[in-house]
């Protein structure tokens, strides 16, 4: 019966000694603890992604003057050559008309030959007559080289006169092509496929433009992703390597492409570099002006010991509080590579060690904790 009643009282205080021992680890301050894992370590550099159009296409209006035809609206899309504008060429046409008309002129003018002709024909005859004279002696040396003389003077004057038709015709020949070719730019042409991003007030049927007024701005369907990298996560960043891109106007997508090619300078306002990146998303989806964040894949270790990036502490970013005997335990670590969400540890902890991972600031070094892992279990 003594026996008995030990048995009991012992059980008893066993029961109030646990229930004690739970009710102090309950309140022991909670610690969110991920353990030290083995995985792939990835060396990630961030960037800050823009999207632009390859390039802008503005269209001019050279010549000036008062549109005839507008075939354009805010953001149509629009084909390689497409005909966009077309100024008034009335008054061109009848400039070239009469251009035209001056040129065949001239040009019958020049085929019915120089009356010069005749007369070089009369000297040289005169010429030969005068040699006959000369070889029998009946007419002087000096009255021989005057004739020679005109007739050189007349050839200079039919050679002269070639020159000045010649260069007549040319000059109407270069006058048409000026003004074909302005009335080619009274019709205003887009170079590449792109999309309508601004018209001008007057860019509408009957609207009066001067000379050199942008009519209009077209981007190229062609993107640019740019991704803009700090000095100190620079280095190693090369063509090639694999990268995943999340915009803000795509939130929770990551799309994977590659480095494509990347500035040797930085930029001289912002102090970053800038790499172009080839990404595996349609080019609909690729609209200028989106903006995310990238990674960048520098290098890659498996079997590593790895621990979430947020619990990485410090001045230095290398130290972590580890949870040892229900204790914290402020320990400095080697990190190697940083990936997006996780840190490679090279040393000062291993393999299964219970690390806090949320509200650091709260803990202090030798603090008496209650170990919670991150998905809420004791």
């Amino acid at each position: 019966m003594r026996l008995k009643n030990k048995i009991i009282i012992l059980v008893a205080v066993a029961v109030v000694a646990a229930g004690g021992w739970l009710g102090y680890l309950q309140i022991l301050p909670k610690a969110k603890v991920s353990r030290v894992v083995r995985g792939k370590a990835v060396q990630l550099v961030p960037a800050n992604v823009t999207v632009t159009a390859e390039y802008p296409m503005d269209i001019k209006c050279e010549q000036g003057g008062r549109i005839a035809k507008a075939f354009v609206k805010l953001g149509q899309e629009v084909k390689a050559g497409e005909v966009l504008f077309e100024i008034d060429a009335q008054d061109l046409q009848i400039e070239i008309s009469q251009i035209e008309t001056d040129y065949k002129a001239a040009k019958a003018r020049i085929a019915i030959g120089s009356p010069i002709r005749f007369e070089i024909a009369t000297a040289e005859e005169n010429l030969k007559n005068s040699k006959r004279m000369l070889d029998t002696g009946r007419l002087a040396q000096v009255e021989y080289d005057r004739t020679v003389r005109n007739v050189d003077i007349l050839k200079d004057r039919k050679a002269n006169e070639d020159i000045d038709n010649q260069r007549t015709l040319e000059t109407y020949e270069n006058n048409l092509r000026l003004k074909r070719r302005s009335l080619e730019k009274m019709k205003l042409t887009v170079p590449e496929d792109g999309t309508v991003v601004y018209i001008d007030d007057n860019g509408r049927t009957g609207g009066l433009v001067g000379g050199g007024t942008v009519l209009a701005r077209v981007i190229s369907r062609s993107r640019l992703v740019l991704a803009q990298i700090s000095e100190e996560s620079f280095a190693g960043v090369r063509p090639g390597l694999p990268v995943r891109v999340q915009f803000l106007g795509y939130y929770g997508q990551w799309f994977k492409g590659t480095v494509d090619r990347v500035l040797p300078t930085a930029d001289e306002k912002t102090k970053r570099y800038t790499a172009f990146l080839n990404l595996d998303i349609p080019v609909e989806q690729l609209v200028p002006g989106l903006t995310g964040e990238a990674g960048i894949t520098v290098n890659e270790r498996e079997n590593a010991l790895l621990v979430p990036r947020r619990s990485v502490v410090g001045v230095d970013n290398s130290k972590l509080w580890v949870v040892r005997d229900g204790r914290v335990v402020f320990t400095p670590v080697g990190l190697g590579y940083l990936g997006q969400n996780v840190a490679e540890i090279v040393s000062g902890a291993k393999e299964g060690d219970e690390i806090i991972v949320e509200e650091l600031s709260m803990f202090r070094n030798g603090q008496r904790v209650r170990a919670v892992d991150d998905a809420g279990q004791n």
